[in-house]
Parts: C-alpha cells; sequence; structure tokens
C-alpha cells in the first residue's frame, strides 16, 4: 500500500513514514504543504493520502484540499487529527475526508486503520467517541 502523508512538522512526517514504513507492505513518503503534496502525486501513486489536520485548518487550505480532492477522486483522503478538530470537520459538513483517525493511536492501530481502509471499510478510531461524532454528521 503507498501512503503520502502530509504534514507541517517535520520530526513527526519522519517518524511516522519511518514507522510505517518498517511495517510489512507498505510504502510511505511525506511532504509539508499542499504545494509539495501536489508535486509529488505527479509521480506518486499512492493508495491513501494521510492529511495531519492538527496545525491549521484553516478554510483557505480545506479550500486547496477540495481541489486535491476534485482532481484525484479515486484516492482517499484521510483526515489525522485529535477529536476536537475531527468534530469542527464533521460540522462543517465538508464531505472532504473519507476517513478520520485519531492522532493519538498506536502505530499498530494506525496500520489496521490503514488496512481497513483497503477493503472500503469505515474508519474512525476507536479512541473517538462514536455517539460524539454520529451527532455531528
Amino acid at each position: 500500500m503507498n501512503i503520502v502523508l502530509m504534514t507541517p512538522i517535520r520530526l513527526l512526517a519522519d517518524s511516522l513514514t519511518g514507522s510505517l514504513n518498517d511495517l510489512q507492505n507498505i510504502n510511505a513518503i511525506s511532504c509539508t504543504d499542499i504545494s509539495e503534496l501536489k508535486d509529488l502525486l505527479t509521480v506518486a501513486q499512492p493508495d491513501i493520502i494521510l492529511i495531519d489536520i492538527t496545525e491549521a485548518a484553516h478554510e483557505t487550505d480545506l479550500e486547496k484540499l477540495m481541489e486535491l480532492a476534485n482532481d484525484y477522486p479515486h484516492v482517499p483522503l484521510v483526515a489525522l487529527g485529535l477529536e476536537w478538530e475531527i468534530f469542527d470537520l464533521e460540522q462543517k459538513g465538508l464531505g472532504l475526508f473519507s476517513n478520520y483517525i485519531n492522532r493519538s493511536v498506536s502505530i499498530h492501530d494506525l496500520y489496521q486503520a490503514l488496512y481497513s481502509l483497503d477493503t472500503n471499510q469505515k474508519v474512525i478510531s476507536t479512541s473517538l467517541n462514536p455517539e460524539l461524532l454520529k451527532k455531528n454528521r
């Protein structure tokens, strides 16, 4: 499975892609912003784009991500964030992300979630309160 991770935090990018690359059947690369992500997508063929939303989920960034989602409709965008940020995105009702994973999960849980995505299952991290998420839909 080919994964592209976008996060503005270089330490997180290097650590997470390193950990994912240590797992079986995963090839992960990272970038730090949407511009770099678009450049990567001209040469990479990801199965999943994992986007860290913890730093700044500003409207302008979301608009650029919407454009990206329209340009690559076959590649699921997965939000990696903190619980309140995920709820905030859900409340906006953009439908931008196909799945949400809480950033506090272990690498093992992230691995399982990514493979669940490969089988087209809806993934909501077990550390999220599903009742609160339902209320926001």
